[in-house]
């Protein structure tokens, strides 16, 4: 037998099909001409948060793409950008889109020989590199000779911060360092600086010129090739399509009830599609977004910034349950605290089990419970904190009712960088511990006779790059995707995944 949710609902399928005939470019200059002074992203420099407003990002990335383009890159050819999650990685990412070509994204913790397979798999002309300690991986011999096709590095560093130390301490190299004046690649590494400035120069010669190149841009066309772990053989390109991005912005724009006024803070690697996606979502509704420093400082980043949201994987939450739950007992060696305690988890599983059925749970005791207990619960995350969102990996049940009970709500979600990340996801009015939630609207999900989740819509990835007879593993026909994973949807259409086929 196969069961299946509910085909989507004839209201949204004019907003879908709306929504696939946009590009990354549409979704992006919307949110530049909607709220042009608003701030879009701030990163921190010298121990201050420096902001940039949306108008500023465009110009940046603007002045990025008509480098690229100065320097011969063409629509739909790729550029890579190898790098830690940060300001500078999304002006290159936008700037490489506005080119018309495909950002195709390197975790940075990758290997010397991780990299060269996917630059040269990709045909990547172009790469943004971080820092010395990145460039060195594509000068190394047993790499160089294979990069032929690469024409030209980009180095995004400059020099006041490679002069700072890391967070633990160490000083950094140089660019002289890995590679000397005297070299025979010197010329093949560029800087970001350089790369805006000849920009900017293409630019006053060739006005109008990037808004031709958006306009004349298919939504069919490649996004950006995304590729997986490789875990039981080469890693597999992913190609994620303009009308794939775009549909899932729209999708998930009105899910998690976030606006202009919100900010998160990101910190994943956004060489992972679900990082790539909260990026995103912030871009459609115009929310902005704050870099961390890096993970260890993540938690004074969090205590400065007072994000709205975040998403993170698991481990971040389990990590901070143990130390808050470390502190609890703690604190619960002396009989008073430990009966204040006592007495405001049990006040908390209340107003969470309220919640959850759609009822308000209100009182002198809850809120005196709040004051004294989970408000400094919340400190830890900042204090504004409306949801996190789970994803990557399943999320203990347990752990979620934990800090519900505290007032901090954290959103599971499924999909993966084949479906361009959320299939499903719990919402805020609308959440089921122990579930990835409901799928987002546009999209079909059916159970198959041996339990595996299939799933169809548009934002299934176009196919794996030249590898057809991998794709046809995974496509069907009929255009389901198969996940691989088993699971069920329950009385709610919520879904849950128990276990890989």
């Amino acid at each position: 037998m196969v069961t299946e949710s509910a085909a989507p609902d004839t209201t949204e399928e004019g907003a879908q099909r709306e929504a696939a005939r946009r590009t990354a470019l549409d979704v992006f200059a919307n949110r530049v001409a909607a709220t042009p002074d608003r701030v879009a992203l701030r990163r921190k420099r010298d121990g201050v948060w420096k902001p940039s407003t949306w108008r500023e990002w465009d110009q940046v990335s603007r002045e990025v793409a008509g480098g690229l383009v100065g320097l011969g890159l063409q629509v739909g050819e790729r550029a890579v950008v190898l790098s830690q999650t940060r300001a500078e990685w999304v002006e290159a990412h936008v700037g490489i889109l506005m080119a018309g070509a495909v950002s195709v994204p390197i975790y940075p913790s990758n290997t010397p020989k991780q990299c060269e397979y996917i630059l040269s798999d990709s045909g990547a002309k172009i790469v943004f590199v971080e820092d010395p300690h990145q460039l060195e991986k594509l000068l190394d011999p047993a790499v160089r000779d294979k990069l032929s096709h690469v024409e030209k590095v980009i180095y995004t560093a400059d020099v006041a911060e490679l002069e700072r130390p890391d967070h633990e301490g160490r000083t950094k190299p140089t660019l002289s360092d890995v590679l000397p004046e005297d070299s025979d690649d010197r010329s093949w590494v560029m800087s970001l600086e350089d790369l805006r400035g000849a920009g900017k120069a293409w630019l006053a010669d060739n006005q109008g010129a990037l808004d031709e190149i958006a306009r004349n841009l298919d939504p069919s066309q490649p996004f950006s090739i995304i590729y997986t772990s490789g875990t039981t053989g080469d890693p597999k390109g992913v190609v994620i399509t303009h009308s794939n991005i775009a549909f899932e912005c729209n999708a998930v724009k009105d899910l998690l009830h976030i606006a202009d006024d919100d900010e998160q803070l990101l910190f994943l690697p956004l060489a992972h599609v679900f990082a790539k996606v909260l990026l995103w979502a912030s871009i459609q509704v115009g929310a902005g977004i704050a870099f961390a420093e890096s993970v260890p400082k993540l938690v004074p980043n969090l205590q400065e910034v007072k994000p709205t949201f975040m998403g993170a994987v698991p481990r971040v939450y389990e990590k901070a349950y143990a130390k808050i739950q470390a502190n609890f007992e703690d604190k619960r060696k002396k009989p008073v605290s430990r009966a204040l305690i006592n007495w405001a988890m049990k006040k908390g599983e209340e107003r969470s089990r309220a919640e959850k059925e759609g009822k308000s749970a209100d009182g002198m005791g809850l809120k005196l419970a709040d004051k004294l207990v989970f408000s400094k619960v919340r400190e830890n995350f900042g204090g504004r904190v409306k949801f996190f969102v789970s994803g990557g990996a399943p999320l203990a049940r347990e752990i979620a009712e934990f800090f519900h009970a505290a007032g901090v709500l954290v959103l599971e979600g499924y999909g993966l960088t084949e479906t361009t990340a959320a299939h499903s996801v719990n919402r805020p009015d609308d959440f089921q511990f122990g579930s990835v939630g409901p799928p987002i609207p546009g999209v079909e999900t059916k159970i198959a006779e041996d339990g595996e989740v299939l799933m169809r819509g548009g934002h299934i990835m176009q196919g794996y790059y030249n590898k057809p007879e991998a794709t046809a593993e995974v496509l069907d026909d009929d255009g389901w995707f198969h996940s691989g994973d088993i699971g069920e949807i329950d009385e709610r259409g919520h879904l849950r995944i128990t276990d890989r086929k």
